[in-house]
């Protein structure tokens, strides 16, 4: 099972720099239990991880990965979560940045290479400011979450875009170096884990994740890891 081990709190490591912990970690260890299989760990790049699906190296992608149609065209989800972007800037928010496309424009911003953010929100928030005669979103991407975040803190941009619970519990554990910043989620999209298309695994995960979310697994799992329970997807959503 494949995860980017930089994304506090649904996959990071633990103090040893070697042991991955966090929400997705869990929670597919509880999927494994329910089909009495032991789940092996791997830390991949977050780009990396559905080609690797496709090329057969990795069967399970838990990622915290939004379902998007162009994903779907090559990987097949089992969705567990609905949230929507954020962003994050310096603490204090000098800028008086928040999370509102019109507000981005003429500003730098990164995001995790891969992510849905940089292929498609920031991409299509700049191109509404250039279409309303404002500057365009400048947008720098990462190989990791870690580095994007750390392009706020350095100045190097003016703002980090991905999931905003993730921004929130990172700018937590950040020692005060940025923070959330106001605004609504931006486009609420179910969160899945993902598998080879047409897997013959879909099925049993289908039916192991339906049994965590109805036997008060997936329920623990949020509190434990912070994560708010109005993001959970109910039983056959």
């Amino acid at each position: 099972m494949a995860s980017d081990a930089s994304y506090r709190p649904f996959e990071y490591f633990d103090t040893d720099n070697k042991t991955m912990i966090g929400f997705d970690i869990d929670l597919t260890d509880a999927l494994g239990a329910k089909l009495g299989l032991k789940v092996t760990h791997v830390n991949a790049g977050f780009d990396g991880i559905l080609p690797g699906l496709a090329a057969r190296k990795f069967d399970v992608g838990a990622s915290a990965f939004s379902i998007t149609p162009e994903r779907s065209k090559t990987v097949d989800f089992v969705p567990y979560l609905n949230g929507g972007s954020g962003i994050a800037v310096k603490t204090g928010n000098p800028l008086g940045l928040k999370m509102d496309p019109a507000v981005l424009c003429g500003h730098t911003v990164s995001a995790q290479k891969g992510s849905l953010q940089g292929l498609e929100q920031l991409p299509a928030i700049s191109k509404k400011c250039t279409g309303a005669g404002k500057a365009p979103v400048k947008i720098d991407v990462f190989p990791s979450q870690d580095g994007a975040n750390l392009a706020v803190v350095s100045g190097r941009v003016d703002a980090v875009m991905a999931d905003s619970v993730s921004l929130a519990l990172q700018a937590k554990a950040s020692n005060g170096q940025f923070e959330l910043a106001p605004g609504t989620d931006y486009e609420p999209t179910p969160t899945g884990v993902a598998l080879l298309k047409d897997s013959p695994l879909k099925p049993a995960l289908d039916a192991a994740m339906k049994s965590i979310l109805n036997d008060g697994t997936m329920e623990s799992l949020m509190k434990k890891w912070d994560i708010p329970a109005g993001l959970l997807l109910k039983s056959g959503s």
